[in-house]
């Protein structure tokens, strides 16, 4: 059963429903009873959003023998179905999450919290401030402390604030910062246009061998600063890694055609020498104007070369 339970797991993630809700389907004609299996069928419901059944089977386990992942998927799926009262039931469920007085896997309890802060800003609550206040100290660092208010006081308009708590965020981050936690402080000093002290920690953060959200974020961010040698040099090392999204190769040649409008075309050659023959670069070079294709998690706007040659490239 177990081993039916694990395949199916996989396959959800790789988005193969048909061969995840078979495995689940046969683990529960061999265990009926067994809250293992009732999880993870609920789970397939909710994937294929089957919200109702998802919710009644969750609620159906005891709270004693459900744990954290019950209260987890149940607020989840209650979120989803958005139902009158859904909302205010999944927030409970979110708030004992964030509460739990033991020990979590890493993300878990915070993730808890960002739902949670989102709920309570949604249902023009002020109670995330006593949530924030209430979690246990040797759960959540100072740091990420600092990060939720934050986050708060930009949901609520305060932009003032949310810049106060970004920089003690920053101040709390220590060489033994979980890379998570160094995450979420990096992502709001880029949020709150700390674009500086992001770099710093986006340095710390990313494998800019793998075109992933962290390289991407500090590829933003040295965009951001006018930082074109360090920019072109990331964008060297992820082509030379064998990645091959058209993105990185006209990123790259942005930046080469600002400094010497002879070097782009033999640019595009390398990069298009790294892409599979399915694919196709979409170079756009003009002495004038580059339009940067957007990456999946942020959008850059079309970049305008400045009159000096030496000017570096600008977010309109």
């Amino acid at each position: 059963m177990d081993l039916l339970l694990d395949r199916a797991a996989i396959r959800a993630v790789t988005e193969n429903r048909m061969g995840a809700r078979q495995d689940v389907e046969e683990a529960r004609s061999l265990r009926p009873e067994s809250v293992a299996v009732q999880k993870q069928y609920a789970e397939i419901l909710r994937i294929e959003q089957f919200f109702t059944p998802a919710i009644d089977m969750l609620r159906s386990i005891k709270k004693d023998e459900g744990g954290p992942d019950v209260d987890t998927t149940l607020g989840l799926t209650l979120r989803q179905r958005n139902q009158p009262g859904d909302p205010e039931e999944a927030l409970r469920h979110f708030v004992e999450i964030a509460r739990y007085p033991n020990a979590l896997p890493p993300g878990f309890r915070e993730a808890a919290i960002h739902w949670a802060i989102d709920a309570y800003v949604a249902l023009r609550s002020n109670k995330a401030e006593e949530l924030i206040d209430a979690i246990p100290a040797e759960h959540v660092s100072s740091s990420l402390r600092h990060y939720f208010w934050a986050r708060l006081s930009l949901l609520q308009g305060d932009k003032d604030k949310a810049i106060r708590h970004g920089v003690l965020a920053l101040n709390e981050i220590t060489e033994t910062s979980r890379l998570d936690e160094m995450r979420f402080v990096a992502a709001l000093l880029s949020d709150i246009g700390k674009f500086q002290e992001a770099h710093t920690l986006w340095k710390r953060v990313a494998e800019t061998s793998k075109w992933e959200s962290d390289a991407k974020q500090l590829l933003q961010c040295t965009a951001r600063l006018g930082l074109d040698q360090e920019a072109l040099e990331i964008c060297q090392r992820l082509r030379a890694s064998g990645e091959a999204d058209d993105r990185i190769v006209e990123f790259e040649v942005s930046l080469i055609e600002k400094y010497n409008t002879d070097r782009p075309s033999r640019s595009c050659s390398r990069g298009w020498k790294t892409i599979p023959a399915t694919r196709s670069p979409n170079c756009i070079c003009r002495t004038s104007a580059f339009a940067l294709t957007a990456p999946t998690w942020y959008t850059l706007h079309r970049m305008r070369f400045q009159q000096s040659a030496r000017s570096p490239p600008r977010l309109a």
